[in-house]
């Protein structure tokens, strides 16, 4: 009965969006995850950095609830304190896929609010000595998806700017098929050029971008390439790309971008599409 009374209480605090401050900053932690677990997180319980990520936010939130083996999950998380944010770093597995996460909560008003969760993180919180030139690093995968971001956030401006005078122009900024088969065919030697721009985009969207790939078929008539861009995991995965261009646009600029780099080294390109796996079929022109 004083159990059932006790949680009835703390979920009656919890509820008015926020989280009361206690002397024991671990409380802040375990009642945001009693909030997540039970359902009752909610989007007004979230300060972020910007407006545009509250969603995104609070939609990880929702799979949390719904997607952690909560009877194998990690209860204590790293604790790092730093003004008026408590910041708490722990690991979460999704899908069989494990990785840190750090959970970063503002004060205000004497109420913690969730400010931002994020699952890439750079350590140089942990440089002791200067003068110092070694810094910590993180996994080949996050630094590309880091390029990959940055990339296409500032393509997106450009593309935002230029479409507000004229979307022809817009769409066609990412026509950039000259140098992209030029790169292929100085950096694959030794085969012909319309082979070498096949290899090249395989090993360009496996090694630099990120994207699963499988070459199926290469010969002098004929190629298919089978691609999970990382450029659509981008849109879904980055919250402010879908508040600042839509996704037929997004999608308009990945394939004016390939037609124009298959068509510049003498390919006809088909794009077929089941979920987010391409099947790109190249016949020669």
């Amino acid at each position: 009965m004083r159990a059932n009374v006790m949680k009835c209480f703390i979920m009656f605090c919890l509820l008015g969006c926020n989280f009361v401050l206690g002397s024991d900053k671990l409380h802040v932690w375990t009642s945001f995850i009693d909030l997540v677990k039970s359902g009752e997180y909610k989007p007004e319980m979230i300060r972020p950095h910007y407006e545009t990520i509250r969603e995104a936010t609070y939609g990880f939130t929702t799979k949390m609830g719904s997607k952690i083996d909560w009877d194998k999950f990690q209860k204590l998380p790293e604790i790092i304190e730093l003004e008026n944010q408590l910041c708490f770093v722990i690991p979460i597995t999704f899908d069989n896929d494990t990785r840190d996460y750090s959970f970063t909560f503002i004060q205000e008003e004497n109420q913690w609010y969730l400010q931002h969760i994020e699952g890439l993180m750079i350590r140089l919180d942990k440089i002791q000595d200067l003068p110092q030139s070694d810094f910590p690093d993180i996994n080949e995968d996050q630094k590309k998806w880091m390029h990959q971001e940055i990339y296409w956030s500032a393509q997106i401006r450009i593309f935002n700017h230029i479409y507000e005078e004229d979307s022809t122009s817009a769409f066609n900024w990412f026509k950039d098929g000259l140098g992209y088969f030029l790169a292929a065919k100085t950096w694959v030697p030794f085969v012909t050029p319309h082979k070498a721009f096949i290899l090249y985009m395989c090993w360009d969207e496996k090694m630099m971008k990120g994207s699963e790939v499988t070459l199926e078929k290469l010969n002098d008539e004929e190629a298919v390439v089978i691609i999970n861009p990382k450029y659509f995991w981008l849109y879904n995965c980055t919250s402010h790309y879908r508040q600042q261009i839509s996704f037929a646009h997004y999608a308009k600029i990945f394939e004016t971008m390939w037609h124009d780099r298959a068509n510049t080294a003498g390919w006809n390109l088909e794009m077929e599409f089941n979920g987010a796996v391409g099947t790109f079929k190249f016949t020669i022109i």
